[in-house]
């Protein structure tokens, strides 16, 4: 099924699959064919089938088809393991199938711990959170910082980026450059896009250098009307 893909390994091919409900097509070099799972191509890797994600054909340059599945129409849309485990049995067999709900078991097991432990550190330091900080907040705020801190220390996630704010309180109250700071709070609690967002909203909110912080931060990301960039919501534009 996969010979005549791979000997095209090294050249431009054209794949044209399914990417969250939207025909998508790419073309560049084929660099990697991994058997039912997937292929690299240029910087892309796309699987054969995947969550809300697969291949419909490859082609090459000659349009000669290298691969394709004809149960993958436009309208292909399945993002559960449920719904997809089907697909993957009826093209790659029963043991894909098998193999692929053992790996999502897996990874949903490590994940299910990871939400548990950072549960577990959200309600070991709420307290602190609660009253800690509020010598770096405005006191027109405090009342405000107690009902953030209840919400959002039932998570790892949300709490994560409330500790990375608290962190930065108190650089600020130091005199810490702006830039110095974001680097340092983003490493050290290794917040994505979305937390650093979350985190530069609250900095914003609530600390008495809040808006020359906000100013700093929104001119990053070229912006300079109101409100608190979120770089996870970013729109990147040709």
């Amino acid at each position: 099924m996969f010979e005549k893909l791979s000997r095209c390994i090294g050249k431009d091919v054209t794949c044209q699959y399914i990417w969250y409900g939207v025909v998508t097509s790419e073309t560049a070099e084929l660099t990697k064919v991994e058997p039912c799972k997937g292929i690299k191509i240029g910087a892309m890797w796309i699987p054969f089938i995947g969550h809300g994600s697969a291949i419909m054909r490859i082609y090459d340059d000659d349009d000669d088809v290298l691969y394709e599945n004809l149960e993958i129409g436009v309208d292909w849309d399945k993002r559960s393991t449920d719904d997809i485990l089907p697909y993957i049995e009826r093209k790659f067999g029963e043991v894909q199938a098998e193999e692929h709900a053992e790996k999502e078991r897996l990874w949903q097991e490590k994940m299910d711990k990871i939400m548990e432990e950072g549960r577990k550190h959200a309600l070991s330091v709420k307290d602190e959170l609660m009253t800690s900080p509020l010598k770096f907040i405005k006191p027109s705020k405090h009342e405000d910082w107690r009902m953030l801190v209840e919400k959002n220390t039932e998570d790892g996630y949300s709490c994560a980026a409330v500790e990375a704010a608290v962190q930065a309180f108190g650089m600020l109250q130091d005199n810490s450059p702006f830039d110095v700071i974001l680097d340092t709070i983003g490493k050290d609690n290794d917040l994505t896009g979305n937390q650093m967002g979350f985190a530069a909203f609250i900095i914003s909110e609530f600390s008495e250098f809040g808006e020359k912080f906000r100013i700093s931060w929104n001119a990053k990301y070229r912006h300079e009307g109101d409100g608190v960039v979120n770089p996870a919501c970013l729109v990147i534009k040709s």
